[in-house]
Protein backbone atom coordinates (compact mmCIF):
# COMPACT_ATOMS: atom_id res chain seq x y z
CA UNK A 1 0.00 0.00 0.00
CA UNK A 2 1.39 3.78 -0.59
CA UNK A 3 0.23 6.85 0.46
CA UNK A 4 0.54 10.52 -1.08
CA UNK A 5 0.53 13.75 -0.49
CA UNK A 6 -0.70 16.09 -3.68
CA UNK A 7 -0.83 20.00 -3.78
CA UNK A 8 -2.26 21.92 -7.89
CA UNK A 9 0.34 23.72 -9.02
CA UNK A 10 -1.86 25.61 -11.52
CA UNK A 11 -3.45 27.38 -8.38
CA UNK A 12 -0.41 27.73 -5.97
CA UNK A 13 1.14 30.84 -5.23
CA UNK A 14 3.75 30.40 -3.30
CA UNK A 15 6.60 33.13 -1.79
CA UNK A 16 9.58 32.61 0.63
CA UNK A 17 10.92 34.89 2.92
CA UNK A 18 13.86 34.40 4.82
CA UNK A 19 13.71 36.56 7.76
CA UNK A 20 17.27 37.31 9.15
CA UNK A 21 17.47 38.42 12.56
CA UNK A 22 20.29 38.71 15.83
CA UNK A 23 19.98 35.91 18.09
CA UNK A 24 19.96 37.35 21.60
CA UNK A 25 19.41 35.58 24.98
CA UNK A 26 16.09 35.47 26.31
CA UNK A 27 17.71 36.86 29.75
CA UNK A 28 15.75 39.99 30.78
CA UNK A 29 16.88 42.76 28.86
CA UNK A 30 16.55 46.42 29.87
CA UNK A 31 15.73 49.96 28.00
CA UNK A 32 16.27 53.21 30.22
CA UNK A 33 15.42 56.68 29.11
CA UNK A 34 18.40 59.51 29.60
CA UNK A 35 15.92 61.91 31.72
CA UNK A 36 16.46 63.66 34.71
CA UNK A 37 13.75 64.84 37.05
CA UNK A 38 12.43 68.08 36.73
CA UNK A 39 8.89 68.00 37.58
CA UNK A 40 6.19 65.57 38.84
CA UNK A 41 2.56 64.32 37.91
CA UNK A 42 0.22 61.30 38.88
CA UNK A 43 0.76 59.63 35.81
CA UNK A 44 2.45 59.67 32.79
CA UNK A 45 1.94 57.83 28.87
CA UNK A 46 4.42 56.25 26.60
CA UNK A 47 4.75 54.14 23.90
CA UNK A 48 7.09 50.77 23.46
CA UNK A 49 7.76 49.31 19.54
CA UNK A 50 8.70 45.83 19.07
CA UNK A 51 10.01 46.36 16.03
CA UNK A 52 11.16 42.09 15.49
CA UNK A 53 9.96 39.80 13.74
CA UNK A 54 8.72 37.98 17.10
CA UNK A 55 6.92 38.94 20.08
CA UNK A 56 8.43 40.00 22.98
CA UNK A 57 6.83 40.01 26.40
CA UNK A 58 7.34 43.73 29.01
CA UNK A 59 8.07 42.01 32.52
CA UNK A 60 8.95 45.15 34.39
CA UNK A 61 8.83 48.60 34.31
CA UNK A 62 10.65 51.40 36.47
CA UNK A 63 9.88 55.22 37.02
CA UNK A 64 10.69 57.66 39.44
CA UNK A 65 8.73 57.89 42.76
CA UNK A 66 8.89 60.75 44.80
CA UNK A 67 6.32 59.73 47.42
CA UNK A 68 8.26 58.47 50.33
CA UNK A 69 6.23 55.24 52.17
CA UNK A 70 4.52 52.55 50.34
CA UNK A 71 3.06 53.65 46.80
CA UNK A 72 0.48 51.71 45.02
CA UNK A 73 1.32 52.43 41.54
CA UNK A 74 -0.86 50.89 38.55
CA UNK A 75 0.66 49.95 34.96
CA UNK A 76 -1.92 49.89 31.95
CA UNK A 77 -1.28 49.25 28.49
CA UNK A 78 -3.40 50.09 24.97
CA UNK A 79 -2.85 48.07 22.00
CA UNK A 80 -3.49 51.62 20.02
CA UNK A 81 0.01 53.34 20.19
CA UNK A 82 -0.27 57.05 21.71
CA UNK A 83 -0.45 59.58 19.30
CA UNK A 84 -1.85 62.96 19.56
CA UNK A 85 -0.85 65.21 17.17
CA UNK A 86 -1.45 68.49 18.76
CA UNK A 87 -1.20 70.38 22.47
CA UNK A 88 -4.51 69.54 23.12
CA UNK A 89 -5.03 65.44 24.21
CA UNK A 90 -7.33 63.87 21.70
CA UNK A 91 -7.26 59.98 22.08
CA UNK A 92 -9.94 60.16 25.40
CA UNK A 93 -10.25 59.13 29.25
CA UNK A 94 -7.03 57.01 30.41
CA UNK A 95 -8.20 54.31 32.79
CA UNK A 96 -8.59 50.82 32.77
CA UNK A 97 -11.75 49.83 30.16
CA UNK A 98 -11.38 53.30 28.72
CA UNK A 99 -10.48 53.84 24.98
CA UNK A 100 -9.36 49.93 24.86
CA UNK A 101 -7.19 50.81 28.23
CA UNK A 102 -6.10 47.56 29.93
CA UNK A 103 -5.25 47.48 33.80
CA UNK A 104 -2.01 44.79 33.54
CA UNK A 105 -0.89 44.96 37.41
CA UNK A 106 -1.39 47.02 40.83
CA UNK A 107 1.36 46.53 43.01
CA UNK A 108 2.95 48.49 46.20
CA UNK A 109 6.86 49.89 46.08
CA UNK A 110 8.26 50.85 49.27
CA UNK A 111 10.10 54.30 48.81
CA UNK A 112 12.87 54.90 51.31
CA UNK A 113 13.75 58.52 49.20
CA UNK A 114 12.67 59.86 45.75
CA UNK A 115 14.23 58.48 42.64
CA UNK A 116 13.79 55.43 40.32
CA UNK A 117 12.25 52.27 41.43
CA UNK A 118 11.39 49.07 39.56
CA UNK A 119 7.81 48.85 40.53
CA UNK A 120 7.01 46.30 42.58
CA UNK A 121 4.03 44.72 39.86
CA UNK A 122 3.63 41.65 38.61
CA UNK A 123 3.75 42.15 34.73
CA UNK A 124 3.16 39.86 31.77
CA UNK A 125 2.61 42.50 28.48
CA UNK A 126 3.04 40.31 25.32
CA UNK A 127 3.95 43.07 22.14
CA UNK A 128 3.46 41.22 19.04
CA UNK A 129 6.01 41.52 16.59
CA UNK A 130 5.92 44.86 14.28
CA UNK A 131 3.45 46.63 16.86
CA UNK A 132 3.43 49.61 18.97
CA UNK A 133 1.63 49.57 22.32
CA UNK A 134 0.90 53.09 24.65
CA UNK A 135 1.61 53.03 28.34
CA UNK A 136 0.52 54.23 31.80
CA UNK A 137 1.87 54.24 35.25
CA UNK A 138 -0.47 55.62 37.74
CA UNK A 139 0.44 56.52 41.09
CA UNK A 140 -2.71 56.03 42.99
CA UNK A 141 -1.40 57.15 46.72
CA UNK A 142 1.81 59.60 45.39
CA UNK A 143 3.95 61.27 42.47
CA UNK A 144 5.75 60.05 40.07
CA UNK A 145 9.06 62.39 38.76
CA UNK A 146 9.33 62.93 35.00
CA UNK A 147 10.89 65.70 32.91
CA UNK A 148 9.33 68.57 31.51
CA UNK A 149 10.35 68.97 27.85
CA UNK A 150 10.32 71.72 25.72
CA UNK A 151 7.32 72.65 24.04
CA UNK A 152 8.03 71.14 19.92
CA UNK A 153 10.60 69.24 20.92
CA UNK A 154 11.03 65.92 18.85
CA UNK A 155 10.15 62.34 20.50
CA UNK A 156 12.23 61.14 21.98
CA UNK A 157 13.64 57.23 21.14
CA UNK A 158 15.99 54.83 23.68
CA UNK A 159 16.27 51.61 21.88
CA UNK A 160 17.77 48.08 22.17
CA UNK A 161 17.13 44.59 20.59
CA UNK A 162 14.48 45.83 18.11
CA UNK A 163 12.46 47.44 20.68
CA UNK A 164 12.12 50.90 21.56
CA UNK A 165 10.85 53.27 24.23
CA UNK A 166 9.12 56.03 22.54
CA UNK A 167 8.24 59.57 25.11
CA UNK A 168 8.32 63.33 25.42
CA UNK A 169 7.10 64.92 21.85
CA UNK A 170 3.80 64.09 20.72
CA UNK A 171 3.85 61.01 22.71
CA UNK A 172 4.73 61.55 26.37
CA UNK A 173 2.11 63.41 28.54
CA UNK A 174 1.44 63.70 32.46
CA UNK A 175 -1.77 64.04 34.42
CA UNK A 176 -4.09 63.22 37.42
CA UNK A 177 -4.25 59.57 38.62
CA UNK A 178 -6.53 56.92 36.46
CA UNK A 179 -9.13 57.37 34.91
CA UNK A 180 -7.76 61.17 33.28
CA UNK A 181 -7.31 62.65 30.54
CA UNK A 182 -3.72 63.75 30.13
CA UNK A 183 -2.52 67.36 30.16
CA UNK A 184 0.90 67.84 31.01
CA UNK A 185 2.72 68.06 27.49
CA UNK A 186 5.65 66.58 26.36
CA UNK A 187 6.47 65.03 28.92
CA UNK A 188 9.41 62.41 29.60
CA UNK A 189 9.42 59.31 31.03
CA UNK A 190 12.28 59.16 33.96
CA UNK A 191 12.96 55.29 34.22
CA UNK A 192 12.31 52.15 31.58
CA UNK A 193 11.28 48.61 31.06
CA UNK A 194 12.21 45.15 31.23
CA UNK A 195 11.35 42.62 28.50
CA UNK A 196 11.91 39.03 27.36
CA UNK A 197 11.86 37.44 23.95
CA UNK A 198 8.89 35.20 23.38
CA UNK A 199 10.12 31.74 22.22
CA UNK A 200 8.17 30.54 19.12
CA UNK A 201 7.92 26.76 18.03
CA UNK A 202 8.15 26.52 14.43
CA UNK A 203 8.37 22.58 13.91
CA UNK A 204 8.84 19.76 15.62
CA UNK A 205 10.13 16.00 14.55
CA UNK A 206 8.65 13.26 14.58
CA UNK A 207 5.31 14.67 14.95
CA UNK A 208 3.99 11.02 16.35
CA UNK A 209 6.30 9.84 19.04
CA UNK A 210 5.95 7.33 21.84
CA UNK A 211 7.09 7.65 25.73
CA UNK A 212 11.03 7.67 25.78
CA UNK A 213 11.30 8.85 21.52
CA UNK A 214 13.48 11.99 21.18
CA UNK A 215 11.75 15.05 19.87
CA UNK A 216 13.08 17.61 18.06
CA UNK A 217 12.03 21.25 18.59
CA UNK A 218 12.63 23.70 15.77
CA UNK A 219 12.02 27.54 16.55
CA UNK A 220 13.84 30.63 18.24
CA UNK A 221 14.16 32.10 21.97
CA UNK A 222 14.67 28.75 23.58
CA UNK A 223 17.90 29.59 25.75
CA UNK A 224 17.03 29.93 29.02
CA UNK A 225 14.17 27.01 29.05
CA UNK A 226 13.00 26.01 32.35
CA UNK A 227 10.17 23.58 31.07
CA UNK A 228 8.89 21.72 28.14
CA UNK A 229 5.67 19.57 27.60
CA UNK A 230 4.01 17.25 25.40
CA UNK A 231 0.08 17.30 25.69
CA UNK A 232 0.21 18.76 28.48
CA UNK A 233 2.72 16.34 30.29
CA UNK A 234 6.42 17.23 30.88
CA UNK A 235 8.89 15.89 29.19
CA UNK A 236 11.33 13.31 30.58
CA UNK A 237 14.49 15.28 29.96
CA UNK A 238 14.99 18.21 27.13
CA UNK A 239 18.49 19.77 26.27
CA UNK A 240 18.79 23.31 24.55
CA UNK A 241 20.63 22.65 21.95
CA UNK A 242 20.77 26.61 21.17
CA UNK A 243 18.57 29.17 20.87
CA UNK A 244 16.53 27.54 17.60
CA UNK A 245 16.70 24.23 18.75
CA UNK A 246 15.45 21.54 21.70
CA UNK A 247 15.94 17.97 21.77
CA UNK A 248 13.49 16.59 24.38
CA UNK A 249 12.59 13.19 25.36
CA UNK A 250 8.59 12.18 25.59
CA UNK A 251 7.17 11.12 28.59
CA UNK A 252 4.13 9.88 29.55
CA UNK A 253 2.53 12.26 27.35
CA UNK A 254 -0.66 13.03 25.18
CA UNK A 255 -1.59 14.47 22.04
CA UNK A 256 -2.58 17.81 21.76
CA UNK A 257 0.14 21.06 21.82
CA UNK A 258 4.32 20.77 22.37
CA UNK A 259 4.77 23.93 24.54
CA UNK A 260 8.23 25.02 25.91
CA UNK A 261 8.34 27.83 28.92
CA UNK A 262 11.15 30.31 29.32
CA UNK A 263 11.78 33.70 31.44
CA UNK A 264 10.04 34.71 28.23
CA UNK A 265 7.21 33.36 28.94
CA UNK A 266 5.54 30.23 26.70
CA UNK A 267 5.67 28.90 23.14
CA UNK A 268 3.61 26.24 21.35
CA UNK A 269 2.38 24.48 18.23
CA UNK A 270 -0.28 22.15 18.26
CA UNK A 271 -0.21 18.90 16.04
CA UNK A 272 1.47 16.42 17.95
CA UNK A 273 0.09 13.04 18.48
CA UNK A 274 0.90 10.98 21.31
CA UNK A 275 1.82 7.31 19.72
CA UNK A 276 -0.05 5.62 22.43
CA UNK A 277 -2.73 2.62 21.54
CA UNK A 278 -5.65 4.38 23.94
CA UNK A 279 -4.56 7.15 23.17
CA UNK A 280 -3.78 7.42 18.86
CA UNK A 281 -5.66 4.38 17.65
CA UNK A 282 -8.50 2.54 19.80
CA UNK A 283 -7.60 -1.38 19.43
CA UNK A 284 -11.19 -2.86 19.41
CA UNK A 285 -9.88 -6.60 20.06
CA UNK A 286 -11.99 -10.02 19.17
CA UNK A 287 -11.05 -12.83 20.35
CA UNK A 288 -7.43 -12.02 19.60
CA UNK A 289 -5.53 -9.53 22.11
CA UNK A 290 -3.58 -6.57 21.98
CA UNK A 291 -1.23 -6.15 24.32
CA UNK A 292 0.50 -2.67 26.16
CA UNK A 293 3.20 -2.08 23.97
CA UNK A 294 0.99 -2.30 20.55
CA UNK A 295 1.75 -5.86 19.92
CA UNK A 296 -0.74 -7.84 17.68
CA UNK A 297 -1.03 -11.60 19.68
CA UNK A 298 -3.48 -14.59 19.15
CA UNK A 299 -6.56 -15.98 21.85
CA UNK A 300 -3.72 -17.28 23.64
CA UNK A 301 -1.45 -14.34 23.85
CA UNK A 302 1.86 -13.70 22.74
CA UNK A 303 4.54 -15.90 21.95
CA UNK A 304 2.01 -18.74 23.27
CA UNK A 305 0.90 -21.57 21.51
CA UNK A 306 -2.40 -21.45 20.07
CA UNK A 307 -5.09 -24.32 19.88
CA UNK A 308 -6.62 -25.23 16.09
CA UNK A 309 -9.98 -23.53 17.28
CA UNK A 310 -8.28 -19.90 17.04
CA UNK A 311 -10.26 -17.70 14.87
CA UNK A 312 -9.83 -14.35 16.48
CA UNK A 313 -8.95 -10.55 15.27
CA UNK A 314 -8.67 -7.38 16.31
CA UNK A 315 -9.76 -3.92 15.06
CA UNK A 316 -7.30 -0.82 14.57
CA UNK A 317 -9.08 2.38 14.42
CA UNK A 318 -7.03 4.99 12.45
CA UNK A 319 -6.44 8.76 12.91
CA UNK A 320 -6.68 10.71 10.41
CA UNK A 321 -3.58 12.44 8.41
CA UNK A 322 -2.08 8.69 9.50
CA UNK A 323 -1.93 5.53 8.05
CA UNK A 324 -1.81 2.21 10.37
CA UNK A 325 1.66 0.46 9.26
CA UNK A 326 1.19 -3.59 10.97
CA UNK A 327 5.01 -4.88 10.04
CA UNK A 328 6.76 -8.05 11.97
CA UNK A 329 7.49 -11.23 12.10
CA UNK A 330 5.01 -14.25 12.00
CA UNK A 331 5.04 -18.35 12.25
CA UNK A 332 2.12 -20.74 11.47
CA UNK A 333 1.35 -23.80 9.69
CA UNK A 334 1.46 -23.33 6.33
CA UNK A 335 -2.27 -24.21 4.16
CA UNK A 336 -4.28 -24.22 7.14
CA UNK A 337 -3.14 -21.25 9.49
CA UNK A 338 -4.17 -17.63 7.82
CA UNK A 339 -3.26 -13.94 9.06
CA UNK A 340 -6.07 -11.85 6.93
CA UNK A 341 -5.76 -8.00 6.80
CA UNK A 342 -9.33 -6.40 5.98
CA UNK A 343 -10.40 -2.70 5.66
CA UNK A 344 -12.79 -1.44 8.41
CA UNK A 345 -14.13 -2.82 11.26
CA UNK A 346 -14.57 -6.47 11.62
CA UNK A 347 -14.58 -9.60 8.56
CA UNK A 348 -16.81 -8.30 6.28
CA UNK A 349 -14.90 -5.74 4.80
CA UNK A 350 -12.51 -5.73 1.38
CA UNK A 351 -9.94 -8.30 1.94
CA UNK A 352 -6.34 -6.68 1.60
CA UNK A 353 -3.75 -9.61 2.60
CA UNK A 354 -3.06 -12.73 3.36
CA UNK A 355 -0.41 -14.21 5.26
CA UNK A 356 0.47 -18.13 5.81
CA UNK A 357 3.39 -19.66 6.79
CA UNK A 358 6.58 -17.97 8.16
CA UNK A 359 7.44 -14.66 7.23
CA UNK A 360 7.32 -11.05 7.28
CA UNK A 361 4.20 -8.60 7.56
CA UNK A 362 4.92 -5.16 6.58
CA UNK A 363 1.73 -2.98 5.34
CA UNK A 364 0.58 -0.08 5.79
CA UNK A 365 -3.02 0.99 5.22
CA UNK A 366 -3.90 4.81 3.54
CA UNK A 367 -4.67 7.90 5.64
CA UNK A 368 -7.09 7.55 8.28
CA UNK A 369 -8.26 3.42 7.52
CA UNK A 370 -9.33 1.66 10.21
CA UNK A 371 -7.97 -1.79 9.59
CA UNK A 372 -8.77 -5.48 11.30
CA UNK A 373 -6.23 -8.37 11.43
CA UNK A 374 -7.85 -11.26 12.08
CA UNK A 375 -5.94 -14.85 12.95
CA UNK A 376 -7.55 -18.23 12.09
CA UNK A 377 -6.40 -21.89 12.55
CA UNK A 378 -7.65 -25.18 11.58
CA UNK A 379 -4.36 -26.68 12.31
CA UNK A 380 -4.54 -30.54 13.89
CA UNK A 381 -1.34 -29.20 15.86
CA UNK A 382 -0.69 -26.59 18.72
CA UNK A 383 1.93 -23.26 17.18
CA UNK A 384 3.17 -20.06 17.57
CA UNK A 385 1.13 -18.03 15.43
CA UNK A 386 1.70 -14.19 15.17
CA UNK A 387 5.22 -14.11 16.98
CA UNK A 388 5.98 -10.95 19.15
CA UNK A 389 7.08 -8.68 17.08
CA UNK A 390 4.11 -8.11 14.89
CA UNK A 391 3.35 -4.47 16.00
CA UNK A 392 1.80 -1.88 14.85
CA UNK A 393 2.09 1.96 14.71
CA UNK A 394 0.40 5.30 13.07
CA UNK A 395 2.62 6.74 10.54
CA UNK A 396 1.96 9.97 9.49
CA UNK A 397 1.14 10.53 5.59
CA UNK A 398 3.10 13.53 3.64
CA UNK A 399 1.86 16.24 3.45
CA UNK A 400 2.89 19.64 0.54
CA UNK A 401 2.62 22.71 1.71
CA UNK A 402 4.52 24.43 -0.98
CA UNK A 403 6.98 24.42 -3.91
CA UNK A 404 9.65 26.63 -5.71
CA UNK A 405 8.90 27.48 -8.42
CA UNK A 406 5.66 27.59 -9.45
CA UNK A 407 6.57 27.18 -12.89
CA UNK A 408 9.76 24.70 -14.41
CA UNK A 409 10.83 23.09 -17.54
CA UNK A 410 12.60 19.77 -18.05
CA UNK A 411 16.02 19.31 -15.74
CA UNK A 412 15.02 22.59 -13.61
CA UNK A 413 15.57 21.86 -10.05
CA UNK A 414 12.42 22.18 -7.88
CA UNK A 415 12.13 22.45 -3.81
CA UNK A 416 9.45 21.17 -2.26
CA UNK A 417 8.51 21.96 1.65
CA UNK A 418 6.03 20.26 3.74
CA UNK A 419 6.17 17.39 6.34
CA UNK A 420 7.00 13.43 7.05
CA UNK A 421 8.53 13.30 3.61
CA UNK A 422 11.56 10.59 5.35
CA UNK A 423 10.83 7.48 2.89
CA UNK A 424 9.51 8.65 0.11
CA UNK A 425 9.82 6.68 -2.50
CA UNK A 426 8.77 8.63 -5.87
CA UNK A 427 8.02 12.41 -6.52
CA UNK A 428 5.81 13.19 -10.17
CA UNK A 429 5.05 16.45 -11.79
CA UNK A 430 1.84 16.28 -13.51
CA UNK A 431 1.96 12.51 -13.02
CA UNK A 432 5.00 12.24 -14.64
CA UNK A 433 7.97 10.87 -12.43
CA UNK A 434 10.65 13.12 -11.85
CA UNK A 435 14.36 12.35 -13.21
CA UNK A 436 15.49 12.28 -9.57
CA UNK A 437 15.01 13.52 -6.36
CA UNK A 438 16.49 13.79 -2.89
CA UNK A 439 15.15 13.80 0.43
CA UNK A 440 17.14 16.63 2.05
CA UNK A 441 15.26 16.15 5.57
CA UNK A 442 11.56 15.58 7.19
CA UNK A 443 10.31 18.69 5.72
CA UNK A 444 12.03 19.18 2.22
CA UNK A 445 13.00 17.51 -1.20
CA UNK A 446 14.58 18.86 -4.12
CA UNK A 447 13.73 17.42 -7.29
CA UNK A 448 14.48 17.25 -11.37
CA UNK A 449 11.53 17.71 -13.43
CA UNK A 450 11.08 15.17 -15.70
CA UNK A 451 9.24 15.64 -19.39
CA UNK A 452 6.02 17.09 -16.57
CA UNK A 453 3.31 18.12 -17.17
CA UNK A 454 1.22 21.22 -15.73
CA UNK A 455 -1.20 19.79 -12.71
CA UNK A 456 -0.25 18.46 -9.43
CA UNK A 457 2.91 17.60 -7.80
CA UNK A 458 2.62 14.26 -5.82
CA UNK A 459 5.00 12.55 -3.07
CA UNK A 460 4.60 9.13 -2.27
CA UNK A 461 5.83 7.15 0.14
CA UNK A 462 4.88 3.56 0.59
CA UNK A 463 6.55 3.73 4.86
CA UNK A 464 7.29 0.11 4.52
CA UNK A 465 8.87 -1.12 7.61
CA UNK A 466 8.71 2.29 9.28
CA UNK A 467 6.61 4.24 11.66
CA UNK A 468 7.32 7.78 12.85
Amino acid sequence: MVSSSTRNIKLAIVSFFLLLCNVWSTAQTSINTTHTQNNTNKSVVFNVRNTNNYAVVVNAVSCNLQTVGNDTCQILYNTTAINSSSSTWIQGLVGNGQNGWVLASTGVTSVATAGVYRLNNSLTITIPPLSTYGFCISNVNGTLGDMLLSTGQAVDTFSTNGVSIFTGGNIGWGGNVVPFTPATYPVGLVGGISFNRLPVITSFAPTIAASGTTVTLSGSGFTGATALYFGGTSAISFNVVNDSTISAVVGSGASGTVSVITSGGLGSLGGFVFNNPSATMIPYTGSNTVNSSTTLCTHAGCGVNYNNSANGYSVLTGLAGYSINISGNYSTETGVDLIRIYSGSGINGTLLATYSGSGTINYSGTSGQTLTVQFTSNASIVSTGLSSTVTYSLVAQPVITSFSPISAASGATVTISGSNFSGATSVSFGGIAASSFVVVNATTITAVVGNGASGNVSITSNKEGTSS
